[in-house]
């Protein structure tokens, strides 16, 4: 996009998203947190994805979505802990949260190895990782589903 050093450094005002995770939090909380995940993780796979348009507006709009998705998955799961665990909720919540920096970690890593295959190998290892969350929330959202049906009957 030929911007100057000064100009691609504004890219990180797009973490001003983060802004809407206490509505996204009191969504999750109201329709639970297990109905939102799939849309979070969505979400994160189309800003994902909108990165590889060759148009700033849209690249900034893409890290934009993404980030919010990912900040709303993080606030999301931990409303979700308490409704999964009926016993030992700080143990579940500290596996959580180890998980969430292990993996972030390694998340903010990894797909650097990629770079010399360009963007759209890095956008393919971070859209793996979405996938497999968004398989693991479905999976989630049926197993709730059909409990919630078994105690209705």
């Amino acid at each position: 996009f030929d911007l100057s050093l000064g100009t691609a450094g504004l890219v990180y005002a797009v973490w001003v998203v983060g802004a809407v995770v206490p509505l996204v939090g009191h969504a999750a909380a109201r329709i639970g947190p297990q109905r939102l995940l799939p849309f979070l993780l969505a979400s994160a796979g189309a800003g994902a994805a909108l990165t590889l348009v060759d148009n700033l507006a849209a690249v900034i709009a893409g890290l934009a979505l993404l980030a919010a998705a990912m900040f709303s998955t993080v606030t999301t799961c931990q409303l979700l802990i308490p409704r999964l665990v009926s016993h030992h909720r700080g143990t579940a919540t500290s596996l959580h949260q180890t998980i969430y920096y292990v993996l972030g970690g390694l998340g903010a890593y990894l797909p650097g190895l990629w770079l010399a295959d360009g963007w759209h190998a890095v956008v393919t290892a971070c859209c793996m990782a979405v996938a497999i969350g968004a398989a693991a929330s479905l999976g989630l959202l049926l197993r709730t589903s059909d409990t919630l049906a078994r105690h209705v009957r």
